[in-house]
Formats: structure tokens, sequence, C-alpha cells
């Protein structure tokens, strides 16, 4: 599968920047994962801040972006069901917003057929908060530990795809 948008139910695990093994706080929220690109080479997966209930059979129309991890492929099998994409540290150019853009490192694992689409992420940030050239928000990357930057953590998600009216596959 080259080109899509959906909606998945994730789990997200949360744990410390410098032990990633030792997770301990879990939560259940709807990402975006969209895939892009020439030959569907690029991932963007984005939080939206809503909860998601374990019942739930459709995901929410309303579901927006509010940040978005973003990887480029490093597997050249061209499978169309498997692939395996690094998270990109630094924004790559004209694929997102720079105020949605969340800079980290690790990997996310994609598998499965259009209708059961599952993904498995894991990796870890540590940013700052700066400023773009017009003074919107946006994410910086530091080395860890840094001086005046935001806790860092590590996490690992676990996701499948739900029917969304705002799909396309």
């Amino acid at each position: 599968m080259r080109a899509f948008k959906i909606a998945v139910r994730g789990t997200i695990r949360i744990g410390p920047y410098d032990q990633p093994w030792e997770t301990s706080f879990v939560k259940s929220e709807w990402l975006i994962a969209e895939r892009i690109g020439q030959a569907g080479r690029y991932i963007s997966l984005a939080h939206t801040g809503v909860a998601a209930g374990v019942d739930d059979i459709i995901a929410p129309a309303t579901l927006r972006p509010t940040q978005k991890l973003f990887g480029v492929q490093i597997d050249a099998t061209g499978s169309t069901a498997e692939a395996t994409f690094l998270f990109m540290r630094r924004q790559g150019a004209g694929f997102i917003g720079e105020d949605q853009f969340f800079p980290a490192e690790g990997y996310l694992n994609l598998c499965g057929s259009a209708d059961e689409l599952a993904l498995v992420a894991a990796g870890r940030h540590h940013h700052t908060v700066g400023s773009n050239d017009s003074g919107a928000r946006v994410l910086i990357d530091v080395p860890y530990p840094a001086p005046r930057s935001s806790q860092g953590q590590s996490w690992h998600y676990s996701a499948s795809r739900v029917p969304w009216l705002e799909e396309y596959l």
C-alpha cells in the first residue's frame, strides 16, 4: 500500500528517556497515520489528544492532528504490506507544518493488508520549545541531557486501523 490516511486506536506506554524498557504510564489515544510521498517512502504518525475507547468500532470524524512524528522508509523491500520507517529528529522539507512537527528518534513498523493495517513504533524524544521566523511555537531536538529543555521520555505504540470517515486507502 503506497498512500493512505487512516485512524488507528493506539495504546501508548511511556517511560524514562534513558531507560526505555521501563514503561509504566499507559493510555489509549486515537492517532492518525498517513503514508505519503513518492512510492509511499514517508509516514507521519500524529497525536490527536482524543482518548480511544476499547469498544469504539469507528473513529470519531472530528479527529485532527496536534503533533506529528515524521519518518522515512529505511527498507527497500518494495513490499506494500510491510515497511519500516525511521523517525526524524530534524524536519523534512515540504511535508508538514513546523507547528506540528515532533522531533524524535525511533522507528515504526507497518504491516497488514488495507483492511487490517497495524503498526508498532518505539522511540524517545528530548526537545526544547522555540519559535520560527513568524513567531510560531516549534519543538527543537536537543542532545540529552540538555539545560533548559523539556523532560525527555521514551514511548512504545501499538495500534491498529479502525474505520474513519476521513480515511483514504
